[in-house]
């Protein structure tokens, strides 16, 4: 379950507000319930589909840092099917104390 409380300090409040609002809505409209396995730096999102793929009772998340980067990675992920992989557009510093609890993360990959 996502932290949506969860406040950073002042600066990054500020200069990553918007960031931070599209990562809470994103928490808000697709929750992460369960262990979850994250790849940061998920390129266009090979090694994380080929996974979910071959996983399917797993949830992964790719989070990446390049707005194509990461819309490659979601298409990827569309075109073949996984209901069980997503990739966002985030900077993990900010995106896994908000979206992932204490204990929700199983693996991670870089």
């Amino acid at each position: 379950m996502a932290n949506l409380d969860l406040r950073f300090d002042a600066y990054t409040e500020e200069f990553s507000g918007r960031s931070l609002a599209e990562l809470r809505s994103y928490a808000l409209t697709n929750p992460i319930d369960g262990p979850v396995s994250i790849e940061i730096g998920a390129n266009r999102g090979k090694f994380l589909v080929d996974l979910a793929e071959i996983n399917p009772d797993r949830r992964y998340l790719g989070i990446e840092l390049r707005l194509s980067f990461a819309r490659a990675a979601a298409s990827l992920g569309k075109r073949r099917g996984c209901k069980n992989a997503d990739t966002i557009h985030a900077d993990a510093n900010l995106a896994i104390p908000v979206l992932i609890d204490d204990g929700q993360l199983e693996e991670m990959f870089l």
